[in-house]
């Protein structure tokens, strides 16, 4: 520490040591902001997710008695679009064992830690192993419940 601060005393170099007031806090808000991206980068949003990447489901979901989709369960993207007010990703359950099961439209909060904001999506299971997603365009890049 002592050298960096000679070296600053005589104009040499530059170092975080030398940060001010407004430039310090800059550093330190860019710094944190990138530590949580860091710390959270398994956690994919809706909007990361692309075509033919594989995915996993991080979270069980329950349709009714007969019909689950389970956590570990790999899936890839096979349609996205877009209507007023939503945005929709259709996928592929590629753990799928009969293409017959179908289900109504359910919803589903991803975040369910959240108390204050209710990010539910919709969720629909076609024939053919086709999960369809329904997602409001404000919470496009929330976290999703895929890695």
């Amino acid at each position: 520490m002592a050298v960096c601060v000679n070296a600053l005393r005589n104009g040499v170099g530059h170092s975080i040591f030398a940060l001010r007031g407004t430039q310090m806090k800059y550093l330190i808000l860019t710094l944190t902001l990138f530590g949580s991206t860091l710390a959270s980068a398994d956690v994919l949003t809706w909007g990361d997710l692309d075509f033919e990447t594989k995915y996993t489901l991080t979270t069980d979901i329950v349709f009714n008695d007969q019909l689950t989709l389970h956590k570990g369960d790999a899936f890839v993207v096979d349609d996205k679009g877009a209507g007023p007010g939503f945005v929709y990703i259709s996928f592929k359950n590629l753990m799928c064992t009969d293409p017959t099961l179908k289900s109504e439209l359910i919803l589903f909060n991803p975040e369910p830690e959240d108390t204050v904001n209710d990010k539910s999506v919709g969720v629909e299971m076609f024939e053919d192993c086709e999960v369809s997603v329904y997602v409001e365009t404000k919470y496009y890049y929330n976290k999703s419940m895929f890695e």
